[in-house]
């Protein structure tokens, strides 16, 4: 049986994260043919679309009684993405030249966000009101990113009703599919832990 949920877990997963990617490319070139700026299209459907895994994740473990998953998953992708992969780039690439406006901003952010989360969660629970904290932050910070890099006039690409259609009917399906992954995934994340006794907070952040 472990076999069986590691592999609903890794199909789960798998699953969720290719369907993020079309729900993201079908999004990017519905909205390629308005004059939404590129801006929003990034901080919307491209930052927020490729966490969709992450979000999936969160509303089926919160749904389902298991709050520990949600946190974990979200506090682990968090921690990986600040370091490890950052660590990863010269590493494997060699050094490179980074211009500090584009990530002091960018930086100072993530940590408070860090901070944050962890002075909401210093009391044990996790409210909804710590929720909408946490929606305000994500809000604020793009407001500024946004005032420090505003988006240039750009005229927008003509798409054709048909292909319109054709975009948004893959983006719910791709979003359907990103659901079923999650639930699958989430699914094998709680017999893992029931298993082998491991507090479901530690699985979510390694995984």
């Amino acid at each position: 049986m472990i076999a069986l949920w590691i592999g609903m877990i890794v199909l789960g997963l798998g699953l969720a994260i290719y369907a993020s990617r079309r729900a993201v490319g079908h999004a990017s070139a519905l909205a390629a043919g308005t004059r939404i700026p590129p801006f929003f299209i990034g901080v919307t459907l491209l930052a927020i679309g490729t966490d969709l895994p992450e979000i999936a994740n969160s509303i089926v473990s919160s749904v389902s009684g298991h709050g520990d998953l949600n946190v974990g998953d979200g506090v682990g992708s968090t921690v990986t993405q600040v370091t490890l992969v950052l660590a990863i780039l010269p590493l494997v690439g060699g050094s490179f030249v980074v211009g500090r406006s584009r990530v002091l901003a960018p930086g100072l952010l993530t940590a408070g966000a860090l901070l944050g989360i962890a002075a909401l969660l210093g009391d044990g629970h996790f409210s909804r009101s710590d929720g909408i904290i946490l929606m305000l932050m994500w809000v604020l910070a793009s407001a500024i990113v946004w005032f420090r890099n505003p988006p240039g006039a750009e005229p927008a690409m003509a798409v054709p009703s048909r292909r319109k259609t054709f975009h948004a009917a893959n983006t719910f399906m791709s979003l359907a599919l990103v659901g079923a992954g999650a639930t699958a995934a989430v699914f094998g994340f709680i017999e893992i832990s029931e298993e082998f006794g491991v507090p479901e907070f530690i699985i979510a952040f390694f995984a």
